[in-house]
C-alpha cells in the first residue's frame, strides 16, 4: 500500500534504509558461504564435453529475447497509442519538445509553457539530442513510443555481459535476463506514454 509513508519521510528513510542494510549483509553471507569451487569444475567439465560453437548459443538466445522483447513491446505501445491509450499529457509534451528541437527551437514546449517557455526549467533532458536524428527520420509520436520500448528492452544486453563476467557463464547469465525483460514495473512505463528516464536501463 503506497500510502502507508505517505507523509512519513523519516519513517520511510529509517525502514529502507535498515531494509538496504539487512539485504547487503544477507547477500554477502550467501554468496561467502556458495560452493564457488564446486560450480568452477562442474563448469570447466562442461565446457570439455560441449563441441565447438556452443558456448555462443547463451549470447544468441540473450540476443533474441531483448529482440523479441523490443519488436513485442514496441508493436503493443504504437498499437495502444494508436488505439488512443496514451495521454495529452507528458506524451504531447515530449513529442512537441522533440519536433521543435530538430527545428532548432531548443526545449520549447508549447502545450505546457506557451509560446516563450523553456521545458529546461522543468527537467534537464539533453538525451534529447540523441533521440533528435532518430525522430527527424519519422516525425511521430510512434518514433518516441519505438525508442522507448527498443532502449528499454536493450537493457538486457549490457546486463547479460555483467551477469556473464561475474558468474563466469553464459548460461548463468540468462535467468538474468530473462528476469529483467519480464519484470512488470518494465513494461508499465513503456506503456505510459512516453518519458526520457525509461530509456535509462540501457
Amino acid at each position: 500500500d503506497w500510502r502507508v509513508f505517505q507523509a512519513q519521510d523519516l519513517a520511510f528513510v529509517v525502514v529502507g534504509t535498515t531494509f538496504g542494510i539487512a539485504f547487503e549483509r544477507i547477500f554477502r553471507i550467501f554468496f561467502q558461504a556458495f560452493p564457488w569451487a564446486r560450480l568452477s569444475a562442474t563448469k570447466a567439465w562442461l565446457v570439455r564435453r560441449l563441441p565447438r560453437g556452443v558456448p555462443r548459443v547463451p549470447a544468441i538466445l540473450a540476443g533474441l529475447m531483448t529482440l523479441s522483447f523490443c519488436v513485442y513491446m514496441s508493436f503493443y505501445t504504437v498499437l495502444q497509442h494508436l488505439r488512443l491509450g496514451t495521454m495529452s499529457w507528458d506524451m504531447a509534451i515530449f513529442d512537441n519538445l522533440m519536433w521543435n528541437l530538430i527545428r532548432g527551437e531548443w526545449f520549447k514546449a508549447s502545450p505546457v509553457l506557451g509560446p516563450e517557455g523553456s521545458h529546461i526549467q522543468y527537467h534537464a533532458t539533453f538525451i534529447a539530442y540523441v533521440f533528435a536524428p532518430f525522430y527527424a527520420i519519422y516525425q511521430h509520436t510512434e518514433t518516441l513510443l519505438v525508442l522507448q520500448a527498443t532502449l528499454a528492452g536493450l537493457g538486457g544486453i549490457p546486463l547479460y555481459l555483467v551477469a556473464r563476467r561475474r558468474l563466469g557463464s553464459g548460461w548463468a547469465a540468462l535467468p538474468f535476463v530473462y528476469a529483467y525483460l519480464v519484470h512488470g514495473p518494465l513494461h508499465g512505463p513503456i506503456f505510459y506514454d512516453f518519458h526520457f528516464i525509461t530509456t535509462a536501463p540501457f
